[in-house]
This record gives structure tokens, sequence and C-alpha cells, in this order.
């Protein structure tokens, strides 16, 4: 007689053969539902994985256009530092790199999540760096 037929009938001789056969159920049930979790915990895994690769492709991406947007960033605020103004020769260049590196500063504080703000952010943190070993060779040299 199956489990099914135990549980349909209610006469005593099927009730104690359901008792009996009860721990051979749960124990068959919980067996299942350890397999299942094993099965959900793999996947899982195996997706924690993937992921981890993706990211650590995209950081490479990353670091790697950062990393060369930041050498044309140098150049570009090397020769934006030539630019002045007027008869006094005010240096407008050098104070664009600056409230450009001193705004891109702030967001490196600010530590955003978007990839290419993040970037960005460093980018133009490359113009104030730059724009200030300019002041300052300037500055030794008398210059200024």
């Amino acid at each position: 007689m199956s489990i099914h037929q135990l549980a349909a009938d209610s006469s005593p001789g099927a009730m104690a053969a359901l008792d009996q056969a009860l721990p051979e159920v749960v124990d068959l049930e919980n067996r299942l539902q350890a397999q299942n979790f094993a099965h959900k915990c793999l996947r899982e895994t195996e997706e924690d994985a993937r992921r981890q690769v993706e990211e650590a492709r995209l950081d490479r991406i990353e670091h790697i256009a950062t990393e060369t947007l930041e050498v044309f960033s140098s150049i570009g605020a090397g020769a934006l530092s030539c630019w002045t103004v007027g008869p006094k020769q005010v240096p407008v260049g050098g104070l664009v790199n600056g409230l450009l590196g001193t705004g891109a500063k702030i967001g490196c504080l600010l530590n955003p999540n978007q990839r290419a703000l993040r970037s960005a952010c460093r980018v133009g943190k490359s113009m104030l760096q730059t724009q200030l070993g300019i002041t300052t060779r300037r500055i030794v040299r008398g210059e200024l």
C-alpha cells in the first residue's frame, strides 16, 4: 500500500502502517531539502564567481582608461597654464586648472560609485597636480 493510500485510509491498521512509514518519509524530505539547498548554494557560488570575474575586467578597463587620460590631462593642463589675458598677463589658464582640479579633488573625496565619474575625478585631479607643479617651478625660478 502506498503512502497516499495509507493517508486516505483511516483504519487502525493503516494508521499504524503510516506511523511506521512516517520517519522514512520525513528523512527523505529532509534529504531532498538538503540537496535542493546544496544546489542553490552551488548556483549562487558560480554566479558570484562570474560576477567577480566581470568586476575585475571592468576594474582593469577603468584603470587603463584613467591612467591614459591622466597623461593627456597633464599635457592639456600644461598647455592651458600658458593662457594669459590682458596687458598684465593674468594667468587665466592656471586659474582654470586650479578650479577644475579642485572640483575634481572634491569629487574624489566623495568617492563616487559610478566608474565614469570616478575616472573623471581622477583625471581632473591630475590637472590640479600639474598646475601645482608648474606654479612651484615658476616660484622657484622667481617668475612669480
